[in-house]
């Protein structure tokens, strides 16, 4: 099956916006833990923005979810990280 120009310029061609509608029509109590998930483990506490920006950059890797890798790369980099820093953590 032939790519479209704008799938080719995506990582999946359902893109995340279009999941998560999906999640919170058909199952709003996961994307509620979701939203509350990602809350806790992004509040601030012992460890900075920017580590647990990194740590989420390493483990999405490892997991190779593309939108998470892309989200978390540039979050890590707004909260400070460097280049070296974000490859490091991969």
């Amino acid at each position: 099956m032939a790519e479209t120009k704008a799938e080719s310029k995506s990582l999946y061609s359902v893109g995340a916006p279009e999941i998560a509608k999906c999640r919170n029509k058909f199952s709003p109590e996961i994307s509620d833990a979701i939203e509350k998930s990602s809350k806790a483990a992004f509040s601030v506490g012992a460890l900075s923005e920017k580590i647990r920006q990194l740590i989420a950059v390493a483990l999405s890797h490892t997991t190779q979810y593309g939108y998470c890798m892309a989200g978390h790369t540039k979050l890590a980099g707004r909260k400070g990280a460097s280049d070296h820093e974000i490859i490091e953590a991969i």
